[in-house]
């Protein structure tokens, strides 16, 4: 997780000093554009039940990929956009007073993961406040195809592997800086969420904090 937080410090070091730099700015009106981000995606929250016992579930930080195609005209684009999202579990927590032998605490250690797919069409706002980067506002919906993989709480296993379809939506904001013509750098924060998730035996409150940094290219 550490290397993950350095990775996106070092993006948005890098970014902010394109930022700074003078450069022609990227064509903005009547164009197509394709854009490829990666970046680091803060993961849900759940409750998983079974066997008599029901427990919290928690993940860790994890990565996104996130792919769009768009069109861009008079400061406004509207694009397709593809993201995948992975996040594996980290921690379980026990009810009450209840506590696991393994670790004398109501906290143990899971094994699974919680994968997004998502495709989402997307309405992008875009501010020319500067000539060295534009700020701009995102909002999109959609619909992701989630799945729960659960395999082990503590030293007990607990089998689980289903997927589901839900209703998808988006908000985010960020700043694009021109490095040459037709070609920019965006760092930007997304917030990604679906109505809770009920899988057979474990409901997930997906949603999602992701920061992303990426390239855009026109066309």
């Amino acid at each position: 997780m550490k290397s993950l937080f350095h990775i996106w410090r070092v993006g948005l070091i890098v970014g902010l000093f394109m930022g700074l730099v003078t450069a022609p700015a990227l064509a903005k009106d009547g164009h197509w554009y394709t854009a490829l981000k990666g970046g680091i995606n803060g993961g849900a929250m759940g409750e998983a039940s079974g066997q008599g016992l029901s427990v919290d579930l928690d993940t860790q930080m994890g990565a996104v990929l996130v792919w769009s195609v768009g069109y861009a005209v008079n400061g406004i684009r509207i694009e397709s956009e593809l993201s995948w999202r992975r996040n594996d579990l980290d921690s379980v927590t026990l009810p009450g007073n209840l506590r696991f032998q393994s670790t004398g605490t109501n906290t143990a250690p899971a094994k699974g993961r919680l994968l997004n797919f998502a495709y989402m069409v997307n309405g992008v706002y875009e501010m020319n406040l500067t000539p060295l980067f534009t700020p701009f506002l995102l909002g999109g919906v959609g619909f992701s195809r989630v799945t729960g993989e659960l395999e082990r709480i503590g030293s007990l296993p607990f089998y689980f592997d289903d997927n589901k379809t839900a209703f998808a939506y988006q908000v985010g904001a960020g700043l694009e800086y021109p490095l040459i013509k037709d070609l920019s750098f965006e760092v930007s924060y997304r917030f990604l969420g679906t109505p809770a998730v009920e899988f057979d035996d474990v409901e997930v409150n997906n949603t999602h904090h992701t920061g992303l940094f990426g390239l855009t290219l026109a066309f």
